[in-house]
């Protein structure tokens, strides 16, 4: 159930920038993210 909050975070946080102009998150970017690991 913890792995589902991580992975809720990015895409929750990636929605919300989408809001803002931003393109949504997708897996490629958190991956290829500096720091997410």
């Amino acid at each position: 159930m913890e792995a589902k909050l991580t992975v809720h975070e990015p895409l929750v946080v990636g929605i919300m920038e989408s809001g803002r102009g931003k393109p949504i998150w997708t897996w490629e970017d958190v991956n290829a993210a500096p720091g997410s690991g």
